[in-house]
């Protein structure tokens, strides 16, 4: 089945897109990418006048995921700050971060091209100065304006004590 018939109108029903301030897409049916179900999606999405964070989580299957930076930009209200999402390689990154200029954070899950990662972070720091990162084992994690991932440190008597953010939560 590729689409239920009327199902932006039955959700519109139960919840008042108004008051949503956070979303979670999961699902094969969301990394199948029907152009049909995207649609429906992107017009939901823009109904969130209030959406801030938006979790797109696609699984990986044999066949992986059609999802394109396309599509994720298509999706992403200009409203969204915060976005996670995985992306088929590092390319797909920057076609989003080029597109999503709104963005305060965007974290990016992936499976292959960790070894082009360098150039990717290289990329950034030239496309988007003032951007901080923190790379993980599967995702990259981008903050963009004063916010710092650098540790802070602080001194305390004769010791120094190391502050760090939370990065590894979000």
């Amino acid at each position: 089945m590729d689409r239920i018939p009327n199902w932006i109108s039955f959700i519109l029903t139960f919840v008042d897109l108004r008051t949503v301030t956070e979303i979670k897409l999961t699902g094969t049916i969301i990394s199948e990418a029907k152009p049909n179900i995207i649609d429906d999606l992107t017009s939901l999405l823009q109904r969130a006048c209030n959406l801030t964070s938006l979790y797109i989580h696609c699984p990986y299957g044999s066949g992986g995921s059609k999802l394109t930076a396309q599509h994720i930009c298509a999706m992403t209200p200009s409203n969204v700050k915060h976005l996670a999402t995985p992306i088929k390689n590092l390319d797909e990154a920057k076609i989003c971060l080029e597109q999503l200029q709104h963005l305060t954070t965007a974290k990016f899950f992936y499976l292959k091209n960790r070894l082009l990662l360098a150039s990717f972070i290289e990329w950034l720091k030239q496309n988007r100065t003032g951007s901080s990162h923190f790379v993980g084992a599967l995702y990259t994690k981008i903050w963009f304006g004063n916010h710092s991932t650098q540790p802070k440190a602080i001194k305390v008597g004769n010791k120094r004590m190391k502050l760090t953010d939370e990065h590894h939560n979000s």
